[in-house]
C-alpha cells in the first residue's frame, strides 16, 4: 500500500511545539533514517523490497526517499524519548522533544510541565545519533502543519 505524503482536501490541521533541531530539508529522508537507525542502504533496499509494493519494482532514488518519508512518519522512538515533526507544514525535519500537539478537534494546550534536564538528555541523545556539532543549540519551533 502506498500512502499519500501531500496535502489532501478533507485532512485537518494539527499544531505543534517541539524542542530539538532542524536536521534536514525533506529531500534527505534516508540520510535522516540512517543515522537514526544506524542502517545501511542495502538494509534499508532489503527492507523495502519486503513490502508488496516495492517488491517487484525496479527501485530509483526517489522511492527511497519516499519510503524513508513514510518511515519517519510512523515511527516511534520511545525508547530515546524523542520525536519527529515532518510533512506539510513543517519546514524540514525537527527531531527533539514534542511539547505539544494540538489537533483541531482540541480546544486548548494541555496543562503539563517539563523539567529542562530530561529535554536535555533526550536532545543529547538526537545529537549523538545525527552526528550535530557542538556549536549547534537547541530550538523550540512551533507551528501548524496537515495532519
Amino acid at each position: 500500500m502506498k500512502l499519500r505524503k501531500g496535502f489532501v482536501s478533507n485532512s485537518s490541521t494539527c499544531s505543534f511545539i517541539i524542542c530539538g533541531y532542524k536536521v534536514a530539508d525533506e529531500k534527505n529522508n534516508f540520510l535522516v533514517v540512517q543515522k537514526l537507525l544506524g542502517k545501511t542502504k542495502e538494509e534499508i533496499l532489503v527492507e523495502m523490497k519486503a513490502c508488496s509494493y516495492y517488491k517487484d519494482k525496479e527501485l530509483s532514488d526517489n522511492d527511497i526517499e519516499d519510503y524513508c518519508c513514510d518511515y519517519l512518519y510512523e515511527i516511534t522512538f520511545e525508547k530515546d524519548g524523542f520525536d519527529i515533526e515532518i510533512g506539510e507544514g513543517v519546514d524540514g525535519i525537527i527531531i527533539g522533544k514534542r511539547l505539544a500537539d494540538i489537533s483541531s478537534d482540541d480546544s486548548d494546550i494541555p496543562n503539563e510541565e517539563y523539567e529542562l534536564g530530561e529535554i536535555q538528555v533526550i536532545l543529547d541523545v538526537v545529537k549523538e545519533k545525527m552526528g550535530l556539532s557542538d556549536g549547534i543549540t537547541p530550538k523550540i519551533y512551533m507551528g501548524s502543519k496537515c495532519c
